[in-house]
């Protein structure tokens, strides 16, 4: 995964080879492929989704993009994660962006409970059909740490007083140059490429080898649209 200061990008600043921005490329960002299928630019379709929860990004305020890139232009992220950091460098908001293999994408907007340097925490309700093997109850607990060398993303479901599922990331970062982007490319064309595959896998051990439950996917609640990257498996009518 990338993690991009959208201020900058915005700038015309260098983007390090190969890395491109609204262009064809080995690996690229484009801005159709994320919140919505337009082209407005990210920070104006970010502003407007964080609105409906009454959180305003100020112009002192720094906005990054965490996500995988689109390579050579296909692009699918389960999850995509938008952070804002205030004047303070308290990490105060945060967007994340959730997709599914029925071509749909959901935005959480989320507000830290209570703002406290680098580290946030929120909770959300579950309003989004991910997995076949989960229903739409409970709620999400949200807790991230963003550093100037390492992000940690944790998203825990509790349904019923219990938790059911934990999803963790977690890295180094290290800086956007062509020298790191060449040396991490295989491992990000492969996460990118394998990640539907590795869907499909687990679905199958799941579902054939545990024998779970399986939960058909519910009318779609407000708030989820269109995915503007909805992946192969949407494609193929495979519904995972």
């Amino acid at each position: 995964m990338l993690l991009l200061n959208l201020k900058e990008l915005y700038k015309d600043k260098f983007i390090p080879w190969p890395l491109k921005h609204n262009q064809q490329g080995i690996i690229s960002i484009q801005d159709q492929d994320y919140i919505d299928s337009s082209s407005e630019h990210l920070l104006g379709k970010l502003g407007k989704e964080l609105s409906k929860a009454d959180i305003t990004i100020h112009d002192n305020d720094q906005i990054f993009l965490l996500a995988a890139p689109a390579v050579f232009g296909y692009s699918f992220n389960p999850a995509v994660f938008f952070f804002v950091i205030d004047k303070n460098s308290n990490l105060k908001s945060s967007l994340v962006e959730v997709h599914n293999t029925f071509g749909e994408s959901h935005c959480y907007p989320l507000k830290a409970d209570s703002p406290d340097g680098n580290s946030m925490s929120a909770t959300s309700s579950k309003e989004f059909h991910v997995s076949p093997f989960l229903d739409r109850k409970g709620h999400y607990e949200f807790e991230f740490t963003l550093s100037k060398n390492r992000a940690d993303i944790s998203i825990t479901l509790i349904q019923e007083n219990r938790e059911v599922l934990n999803s963790r990331f977690e890295g180094n970062l290290v800086p956007l140059k062509t020298t790191n982007l060449l040396t991490n490319l295989p491992s990000i064309l492969s996460s990118v490429l394998l990640t539907e595959f590795r869907i499909l896998k687990q679905a199958y051990r799941l579902y054939f080898k545990y024998k779970m439950n399986y939960f058909s996917k519910p009318n779609p609640l407000p708030g989820t649209t269109e995915s503007p990257s909805k992946g192969f498996i949407s494609k193929l009518k495979i519904r995972l």
